[in-house]
């Protein structure tokens, strides 16, 4: 199409005090890569312009309704017109101007509310798009409507007066829809990104998908530098990762909001030694049969499934869920379980594949720490036997199983030491029923290891009893065993439980007749949990290594076989109980239940299934499910406190064994003796709108924390000399009423620790720099300013092993006057070199240099040498201090509380370099003085988290400094070594130095006006008043 610019116009329509004179003009910009017309208007912000358009200059209809300055909107109905007038109407913005159909990045004013200044969320925008005017984009506020029914009911005119429940159904189904709704998400932090989510409960086909995206992108203003994203909703996830190549054909990128996850996270602390594989997780099952990943090796993943088998330590390159039941048994297993965030870190750690790795992961106050160090070569073998002797499992002291005498027992007496009888599961589940018995599932009974000893003394054909096939299938495996053999032995196994044993029609008699006086209902679904000796002990959780199943009783009730079932006609087959049973019995053999069994040693002879049985909760009743951890801390005397981790998702999409795109929601909730409990939200549910909670916040979260704080003290009771321990619990929401119920509770082991650990030293690869914080002087921290790089000896850190110092090694880049120069060698061989011991660590001692360049230096390193119990036995250099104390041959120039002075001698401290990450906090300064204007932006690290009483941040890296009024040309620098910074105390004041030569690729020209005029660079200050001062190539200090 040809188009001709024919007019546009703006006209005024205010009123009242304070309305412009004129109108801004409005502007036609060219065309967007569409085709389509761009129009542009430098209005107030104030202003509401109504977009209107004519093709004859008499009929004039609006199309956009847009707030303030528009830049470059296009007119997204324009693909087939042949000629557009356009003209804007102004008016005043009122409260009931609450919507647009355009979107600002990053500071649109309909933005939802700011978060918290601790939390790093996105913000986000909400819109509709009806499918009457589909080129028209609905942004409402959404700080004031944070859910689109409001809105819809308040502004948009079909709506008006709907339910919620009309709404959903013209607006979440294809079938009848009429709008269509979404959200633009703005990435938090420094992350320049941005991502549009389609809202819609039936999955949408992919064109149409693309279509609306790209509408929405259309009419949202972001500086080029802007990545966008489809962040795919829980129910739009399928079609998006089976036509990901035809969106990223259409340009658009399909991601998740787990990108904008910046932290990493631990899910179980510990350490492991072992080589590091990298796996996709499709791979997960085959690669531990074949060899690829064996039990000693240190898994990488790029998503966590519901299981993984035994292994030394996993990484994950996605987040997973906290109270998983892979979470929970790795830290029952003391096996660590991370999430990394950095992708930077993603590809070094995925280069390592096949190499030796030790892997820790540590949690405390101050957050999360995962460390990950390559030691390849680096081990000799007797080391590497020592380390892992301290990783070996120990033998487990399980409670065998005894005969009860019948094959049933009520649930509402069981205590947890009747774990013998019926198991671990069915045992606590008493607890339950006592602390909280109406927010627990009643009836329950549980079926003893009587009907399971039965159940295995059946004859098979052949002449065999049941028990003595599976003890000939098992014979001859060993720790770690040939996996292809045994996944066929086990498979072998479990379906002889499932299809060749079956239960005489005596035990069946009884088992109908014992569901039936407890009072089961025949056409209701019973769930059959299993309940073994070797899961929810003391000593082994066993989370989510067995099965349970549904049974209906009235199908097994009724005189045939067919179906469908009377509890679920969508069964087209009966699904009656002894079926249930002799699946969870099956389960007893799952391929990880019996790996971790024949791991820890166990006698197969003194461990069976039991059964926990009472009603199932159908999918459709279930408004949402949750694990939660309770940690209870009462090692003071008269205190209680009790931390609770409560992560919770919407419907019956599981937290204890999640799929990898269903984010759970995660609360906090502290208690102090008896008081109430103190809430903390710390991340939403992907499976939620946006602004909403998965249980109703505070209320429904209050509630459970009263709930799970009552059986705690139930636990309590049977347990008085406990001091210190963690539980986990299963619960659940459900229609009609909402109630809660908690349907587990378990002790969550803990790995056994020696009293007293004497660590062990590893080399780590790493980059130090002079650490920019409040200790120290800011001449000394740019006169020192370099990047070290320290091997270490592998050791034990015993007292023979503590008289040498343990550096080997250094390589530095430092500096020498205005040059950078790089130095490195084994410390032995190092000029004038000397070691000694001193009360706090090491001092290396070395010098450098000749005559009035000759500097002395001093390393001074200490490390921890004892750790309490618990805590891993890996000491790495990082987790000591490192100061450096240079002397030099001539007196240097140094600022003190008197100003500026004269010394021998230069104290930096050294620290890990850390790169600026998402949760950087940008800082802007100005600083004028003397005629010189100085604008520098760099970055401070994330606040910390834990406990703290004031800090002062340090600086993390620089974006630029630029300088006017210093030469005849503004001077800009970037680099690491020009720009120094200095904090005082809480950063309320701050000394920078500005060091031009220092600067790589600035102009030789300006270099050499400044060499003229003795510049070697700025001292700046702020704080009390803004200070600069030239600082001369002769070391002086003086006004501009």
């Amino acid at each position: 199409m040809q188009w001709r610019v024919l007019s546009l116009t703006a006209l005024l329509a205010l009123a009242g005090p304070g309305r412009a004179a004129n109108p801004a003009p409005l502007r036609f910009e060219g065309f967007d890569p569409a085709g389509r017309p761009l129009l542009s208007q430098a209005n107030e912000s104030n202003l509401v312009a109504r977009l209107e358009v004519s093709t004859d200059l008499v009929q004039w209809s609006e199309i956009a309704r847009l707030h303030g300055a528009f830049n470059r909107f296009p007119d997204l109905a324009a693909a087939d017109a042949a000629a557009r007038f356009y003209r804007t109407r102004l008016s005043l913005r009122t409260a009931a101007d609450d919507w647009k159909n355009h979107a600002v990045y990053p500071d649109d004013p309909l933005l939802s509310p700011e978060p918290g200044w601790d939390r790093f969320e996105p913000r986000w925008l909400k819109f509709a798009i009806l499918l009457a005017e589909p080129d028209r984009v609905i942004f409402q506020d959404s700080s004031k409507y944070p859910f689109h029914y409001d809105f819809a009911v308040a502004r948009l005119g079909p709506f008006q007066g709907m339910t919620r429940e009309a709404f959903d159904a013209v607006s979440l189904w294809r079938a009848g829809q009429q709008v269509v709704l979404g959200a633009v998400l703005f990435a938090p932090g420094e992350l320049r990104e941005a991502a549009i989510q389609i809202v819609g409960l039936d999955p949408y086909p992919p064109e149409q998908v693309a279509g609306w995206f790209e509408r929405v992108a259309a009419v949202l203003e972001a500086p080029p530098d802007v990545r966008m994203f489809y962040f795919p909703t829980y129910e739009q996830q399928p079609v998006a990762e089976t036509h990901r190549e035809f969106f990223e054909q259409r340009g658009i990128a399909v991601g998740s909001a787990a990108r904008w996850v910046s932290a990493d996270e631990c899910y179980a602390p510990g350490w492991a030694l072992g080589r590091l594989v990298w796996l996709p997780t499709a791979e997960l099952d085959a690669a531990y049969a074949d060899g690829r990943l064996r039990p000693a090796d240190i898994l990488m993943l790029d998503a966590v499934p519901a299981e993984i088998p035994p292994v030394a330590g996993v990484i994950a390159l996605a987040p997973a869920t906290p109270n998983s039941h892979v979470a929970i048994l790795a830290r029952s297993f003391g096996i660590p379980f991370a999430y990394l965030a950095a992708e930077a870190q993603h590809e070094r750690l995925q280069s390592w594949h096949g190499q030796e790795v030790v892997l820790r992961v540590e949690e405390d106050f101050w957050g999360c720490h995962v460390k990950a160090v390559n030691l390849h070569g680096q081990l000799t073998a007797e080391q590497r036997a020592e380390l892992l002797a301290w990783k070996q499992p120990p033998p487990l002291n399980l409670p065998a199983r005894e005969p009860f005498g019948h094959i049933s027992v009520s649930a509402e007496g069981l205590r947890p030491a009747d774990i013998r009888f019926v198991g671990g599961k069915a045992a606590n589940f008493g607890l339950l029923r006592r602390a909280i018995p109406t927010n627990s599932p009643s009836p329950a009974l549980a079926f003893t290891f009587d009907l399971w000893d039965a159940f295995l003394d059946q004859t098979l054909p052949g002449g065999q009893t049941l028990r003595a096939t599976v003890a000939g299938k098992l014979a001859g495996f060993a720790w770690p065993p040939d996996m292809a053999r045994l996944r066929a032995a086990l498979a072998e196994i479990r379906d002889l439980f499932r299809d060749a044993a079956n239960f005489s029609p005596a035990q069946q008699q009884a088992i109908l007749e014992v569901l039936g006086r407890a009072g089961f209902t025949p056409d209701r679904n019973i769930r059959f949990r299993s309940s073994t000796n070797v899961e929810d002990s003391e000593q082994f959780s066993g989370a989510g290594l067995y099965d349970s199943y549904s049974g209906c009783l009235a199908d097994d009730l009724n005189s045939d076989n067919a179906g469908p079932s009377v509890c679920d006609p969508t069964e087209n087959r009966e699904r009656g109980v002894f079926r249930a049973l002799r699946r969870v019995y099956a389960s007893f053999y799952n391929e990880n239940a019996y790996l971790e069994r024949l791991r820890h040693g166990v006698d197969e002879a003194k461990v069976g299934m039991a059964v926990l049985v009472h009603h199932s909760t159908p999918d459709p009743l279930e408004l949402a499910n949750g694990v939660a951890t309770v940690e209870v801390n009462k090692t003071q005397p008269g205190q209680r406190w009790v931390t609770m981790r409560l992560v919770t998702q919407a419907g019956a999409v599981s937290v204890a064994n999640p799929e990898p795109n269903a984010m759970p929601e995660l609360v906090v909730a502290e208690l102090w003796n008896s008081q109430s409990a103190w809430l903390r939200f710390e991340r939403v549910s992907s499976l939620v709108p946006l602004g909403a909670r998965v249980l109703e916040w505070e209320r429904e979260y209050l509630e459970l924390a009263r709930l799970l704080d009552l059986a705690t003290k139930g636990f309590e009771a049977e347990f008085p000399d406990k001091r210190e321990f963690t539980l986990d619990f299963e619960y659940k929401k459900v229609a009609p009423e909402g109630a809660l119920r908690v349907k587990q509770i378990r002790l969550v082991p803990r790995p056994p620790t020696p009293d007293k650990v004497v660590p062990w030293l590893l080399n780590e690869t790493n980059r130090w720099v002079v650490f920019q914080g409040e200790l120290g002087e800011v001449f000394a921290n740019h006169r020192l300013k370099s990047a070290w790089q320290f091997q270490t000896a592998n050791l034990r850190l015993v007292s023979s092993n503590l008289v040498a110092t343990p550096l080997r090694h250094i390589a530095a880049t430092l500096l020498a006057g205005l040059d950078l120069t790089n130095r490195a060698g084994d410390l032995a061989s190092l000029p004038g070199y000397t070691s000694s011991r001193d009360v706090d660590g090491w001092v290396d001692r070395w010098h450098w240099g000749e005559g009035d360049t000759r500097q002395q230096f001093a390393l001074h390193t200490s490390l921890p040498v004892e750790f309490a119990p618990g805590r891993s036995p890996l000491v790495f250099l990082s987790d000591g201090r490192v100061s450096l104390t240079v002397t030099h041959a001539r007196p240097q120039l140094k600022l003190d509380w008197s100003g500026p002075t004269n010394t021998l001698t230069d104290t930096v401290t050294l620290a890990l370099m850390e790169a600026v990450s998402p949760r950087s906090l940008r800082q802007s300064r100005t600083i004028a003085a003397g005629g010189i204007t100085i604008e520098t932006t760099f970055y401070w690290p994330p606040n910390p988290s834990g406990p703290v009483a004031g800090y002062t941040a340090p600086v993390q890296g620089w974006v630029e400094t630029r300088i006017l009024g210093l030469a005849s040309q503004p001077v800009t620098l970037r680099g690491e070594y020009s720009q120094t910074y200095h904090p005082g105390h809480h950063n309320f004041y701050e000394e920078f130095i500005f060091d031009p030569h220092l600067e790589p690729g600035l102009a030789p020209a300006l270099l050499t006006e400044l060499r003229a005029r003795n510049i070697r660079g700025l001292l700046a200050t702020r704080g009390n008043g803004d200070t600069i001062l030239i600082w001369g190539l002769d070391d002086t200090l003086r006004k501009p």
